[in-house]
């Protein structure tokens, strides 16, 4: 637990990789502040850019976030893990009292954020899920996707008990006394985001989904998962099952 320091930041990581196109309007995108009910956060962006072959660093740099780069790409978890200790290590002199995640291709609405904080003010929840699995989004994100991640979040349940809809969902949000309890994840590639609900499972944590848009371009369906991502994804699963 930080100090006694007033905690009134948002600290919000994105993790990147060769997103030189979208990762400054993403990161312009995060409001300076958001306000909940008379309570108003700062926002501090943190991009972890994960040794990217294009201006992924540079772009996210001129966009006005705090840039931490990898020399060697080490996949979404390995990137996420490495802006949580960022954050641990500086949360007492920031002041964060949340940190969120979102991902850097452009497929979250920022303005979620802000419904995702309310919740949290409101109901005091240690993390909350943004669901994208939901009956407004059906226009918007395709067959394919929906039918992906509604396997994977069964998969998740049968391995892990997780009863969270949309498992893979990369915009979260949690309490930075929260935080320490799933930071310490194993899983270097996209298996992260069940492995995280797992801990938060085994520490007892309160987990709250919040629906939330999505929106997808060509560019971004087609940095989809392959096939033998989808492949690795449940292997990590089902490996951390048997060892974790």
């Amino acid at each position: 637990m930080i100090g006694d320091r007033r905690r009134d930041v948002l600290a919000v990581i994105i993790p990147a990789y060769n997103e030189e196109r979208a990762i400054a309007e993403v990161v312009r995108s995060v409001p300076p502040t958001l306000t909940v009910d008379d309570q108003t956060f700062r926002t501090v962006v943190i991009v972890v850019e994960d040794c990217s072959r294009d201006a992924t660093y540079q772009n996210a740099l001129d966009a006005g976030a705090i840039v931490i780069r990898h020399f060697i790409n080490s996949g979404a978890g390995a990137a996420t893990r490495t802006g949580f200790s960022y954050v641990l290590k500086n949360a007492e002199r920031l002041g964060v009292a949340y940190v969120a995640t979102i991902d850097a291709d452009g497929q979250h609405s920022s303005g979620d954020l802000l419904h995702l904080l309310r919740e949290a003010v409101a109901t005091k929840a240690d993390m909350l899920v943004g669901n994208r699995l939901h009956e407004g989004n059906k226009a918007d994100m395709p067959r394919h996707r929906t039918l992906g991640n509604r396997g994977l979040s069964l998969i998740s349940r049968g391995l892990f008990g997780i009863t969270t809809e949309d498992t893979q969902s990369g915009l979260r949000m949690v309490t930075i006394d929260a935080l320490p309890a799933i930071s310490r994840f194993t899983i270097d590639r996209y298996g992260f985001c069940s492995e995280i609900l797992w801990r938060a499972r085994q520490k007892n944590l309160t987990v709250v989904e919040v629906p939330i848009g999505v929106k997808y371009s060509e560019e971004t369906l087609g940095k989809g998962q392959s096939n033998w991502g989808v492949f690795d994804l449940v292997t990590d699963l089902i490996t951390l099952r048997l060892i974790g």
